[in-house]
């Protein structure tokens, strides 16, 4: 058997990959698909930032940083950057600051939780950065105010007395 070939026993089928060619371009598509999300996520994320007024919205395109900055956002502390290393606590932490996320928005919590769902992620990420706030307020004509007749001040009896003059001594 040929060194360059690689057979896999996968559920009774036999699987025939050659080493080289066919691994490289499985690696560059998985690259490609990679940087594609990471983009994604990254500027619909300084998208959000900049929509929030959050200063910094460039954090978003930085590892790690960026999780700083949905903290942010979210109006959680700084410090729960670290709960997202730690196995399980992570998935709670990432579905609270989603959910406040998308209440930042002024969108559905369902939006911030489904952040946390490979692939339909990048749909809730596409809505939260681009879509028009729920509930927002269409702006309508306001009827012209009718004009109020100004104020004239009445003295009050107290007001209405003419002081006297002083008196001068005359000699």
């Amino acid at each position: 058997m040929d060194s360059s070939v690689l057979l896999a026993q996968v559920s009774g089928i036999t699987l025939e990959t050659e080493l080289g060619f066919g691994s490289s371009v499985f690696s560059w598509s998985y690259f490609i698909v990679f940087l594609f999300s990471y983009v994604f996520t990254a500027f619909c994320l300084q998208t959000i930032a900049k929509k929030t007024n959050t200063s910094d919205s460039w954090m978003a395109w930085i590892p790690i940083v960026n999780v700083y900055l949905m903290c942010k956002i979210a109006g959680k502390p700084g410090w729960w950057v670290i709960l997202f290393f730690i196995p399980i606590v992570n998935i709670a932490v990432s579905v609270l600051v989603g959910i406040e996320l998308a209440k930042a928005l002024r969108k559905p919590v369902w939006a911030g939780v489904i952040l946390i769902i490979p692939i339909i992620q990048f749909f809730a990420w596409a809505y939260l950065a681009f879509a028009k706030p729920q509930g927002e307020i269409v702006s309508t004509p306001t009827p012209p105010e009718t004009p109020t007749p100004p104020e004239t001040h009445t003295p009050t009896p107290s007001e209405s007395e003419t002081p006297t003059p002083p008196e001068t001594e005359t000699e």
